[in-house]
C-alpha cells in the first residue's frame, strides 16, 4: 500500500527545466515587443510627416483646394508624432 510519504513515487507537475525554458522564452518575447514597438514609433513619425510627403500644412481643406492641392489628412509634429490642428496638403 502506498503511503502519503512514499519515497518511490515521483512528483507530478512542471519540471525545473520547463520553468526555466518558459521564463527565458517570456524574456525574449518581452524584448522583441519592446524593440518592434519602439521601431514602429520611429517609422510612424516618418510616415506622418507631411513635409516628407512633399506637402505643406495648411489651416483648412478649402485653403488647400484653393492652392490647387489635395488634402490628405491631418499634420503631425515630426518630433513628437502628435496630431496637429492643421491639414496636410499635397500640391497636384
Amino acid at each position: 500500500m502506498l503511503g502519503l510519504f512514499d519515497k518511490t513515487r515521483k512528483a507530478e507537475g512542471l519540471s525545473m527545466s520547463t520553468i526555466v525554458v518558459a521564463a527565458i522564452a517570456l524574456i525574449v518575447l518581452v524584448v522583441l515587443i519592446v524593440i518592434f514597438s519602439s521601431r514602429m514609433g520611429i517609422f510612424n513619425k516618418g510616415i506622418n510627416d507631411c513635409i516628407d510627403k512633399g506637402g505643406d500644412c495648411v489651416e483648412s481643406n478649402p485653403e488647400c483646394i484653393q492652392m490647387g492641392g489635395t488634402p490628405i489628412g491631418p499634420c503631425f509634429d515630426p518630433k513628437t508624432g502628435e496630431k496637429l490642428d492643421t491639414i496636410c496638403c499635397i500640391k497636384d
